[in-house]
């Protein structure tokens, strides 16, 4: 019985299936670009750099479907990354979660009136951080759907 449970347990695990949406995490500790990598690589595809500036380079010939940033960076901080993702005509259509240590309520605003779409100080709870990705991938994915479906139709009635 018990070896049939181990073999159950193995089989499940092994069925594990990877959502094809990347991430892109901005942050300038090697740390907690460890960490993020290995609590969301179960369920996503992870890219990490070290700044915003590299992450502009991997924008520049790559796509993801959400960038997480941190705010205070050498190099190019967040908001500024941010700011160029949401300018710019290729990329503006992604989602950016911008953290940080600095959790006044001035900062915040100024975060979003970046172009992010959140905010999230420091340090994270990872459940939070999990479900806030989560619903706004899904998010992204219906309003697509919804703006594809008004365009068949459209074209339908043309």
């Amino acid at each position: 019985m018990r070896r049939e449970l181990t073999e159950i347990k193995t089989e499940v695990q092994e069925e594990k299936v990877i959502s094809s949406d990347i991430i892109l995490f901005v942050d300038d500790n090697a740390d907690l670009r460890s960490y993020f990598q290995m609590t969301f690589s179960d369920n996503y595809k992870v890219v990490t750099v070290e700044n915003g500036k590299k992450a502009l380079e991997y924008l520049q010939d790559n796509e993801c479907d959400i960038v997480i940033s941190d705010v205070m960076m050498p190099e190019m901080q967040g908001d500024e990354l941010c700011r160029r993702i949401k300018e710019n005509h290729h990329t503006s259509w992604m989602p950016v979660i911008l953290l940080t240590a600095k959790a006044s309520k001035d900062f915040i605003i100024e975060g979003l009136e970046t172009g992010a779409d959140d905010y999230i100080t420091k340090p994270f709870d990872a459940e939070i951080l999990k479900t806030k990705i989560e619903t706004t991938l899904a998010n992204r994915r219906r309003m697509s759907e919804y703006y594809k479906h008004r365009v068949n139709n459209i074209v339908a009635e043309s």
